[in-house]
């Protein structure tokens, strides 16, 4: 027991009693310590940066130019979509990594949107961007096709940490991508080895192997009508883009982005003459990576 006390003011007396309490493993304590190395986290999270094209099908101006924002200053390029009927026709017209839909926007929502797209068999991550945190709405974005669900107003540590489950940082991104061209081309080389039908198609063999998924075909012999001349075109172009990924190795291993971006863009034409979209639209976004 103590007491203060001072004229004219009045007394205080205090009483101090030994309790046994860990003061060190209350929870108020360990949530305050576990919250400031959250933030910590975190902060390094928004340092990171990443590589990738992002399509953000956002209606609002002023939420179209936060995302932007954030996404830039990490390193990402970026496309809007200002309603769901402009999201589906720029995915399907141009290639993304992500996209990051809006789920309450005019002409067509991000509901619709997203079962638009999978519909057409686009397997690209789908974030859906909503206020509500109901049950309801987030098990309908998920039932709608879309991979994952992001709060408004975003947070951009959570926006990017999301973001790096599906993205690549730096020279890691191009690996990858190159890796994906050259397993494309080995597919494609197994495939145009295969027999082809009286009418210079691919057999049933070489569909179940995934011609059709990887080449145009059909729209080659609409163009140029040969088959034969078709299938020599791609045997040339296969020997050649072999020596073209090699040279994106070693311009990659050397930090060579001018020699990625040459690279690349030579590889995204050739890709596009002959059919392969696939290939074209990885050689594009290497391309883009030698530009950042």
């Amino acid at each position: 027991i103590s007491v203060r006390s001072e004229p004219g003011k009045g007394s205080t007396f205090s009483l101090t009693i030994a309790a046994g309490v860990d003061v060190e493993s209350q929870s108020l304590i360990t949530e305050l310590e576990k919250g400031s190395a959250s933030r910590g986290k975190m902060s390094e999270i928004a340092d990171i940066k990443l590589s990738g094209k992002i399509l953000v099908a956002e209606d609002d101006r002023v939420n179209q130019k936060v995302l932007l924002t954030m996404l830039e200053k990490a390193g990402l390029q970026t496309t809007i979509a200002n309603d769901g009927k402009e999201a589906v026709e720029k995915a399907t017209s141009e290639s993304f990594d992500v996209i990051l839909m809006d789920i309450h926007m005019p002409n067509m929502n991000g509901y619709e949107a997203t079962t638009a797209l999978r519909e057409k068999g686009f397997t690209i991550p789908i974030l859906a961007l909503t206020a509500s945190v109901l049950r309801g709405e987030v098990n309908k974005c998920l039932e709608a096709g879309c991979d994952e669900h992001l709060q408004k107003p975003i947070d951009r540590p959570k926006l990017l940490q999301t973001l790096s489950k599906y993205l690549s940082s730096g020279k890691d991104a191009i690996s990858s991508k190159v890796e994906t061209a050259k397993a494309q081309i080995d597919e494609l080389s197994e495939i145009i080895s295969e027999p082809t039908s009286q009418e210079g198609l691919p057999t049933e063999a070489s569909r179940n192997l995934g011609f059709e998924n990887i080449i145009d075909w059909h729209g080659l012999v609409e163009r140029m009508g040969d088959e034969e001349s078709i299938k020599e075109i791609i045997l040339i172009f296969l020997t050649d883009v072999k020596e073209r990924i090699e040279m994106l190795t070693e311009a990659m291993k050397a930090s060579d982005a001018e020699g990625i971006k040459s690279y690349a863009h030579a590889l995204k034409g050739a890709a596009a003459n002959v059919g392969v979209k696939q290939l074209s639209d990885i050689a594009y976004r290497l391309e883009c990576a030698g530009r950042a």
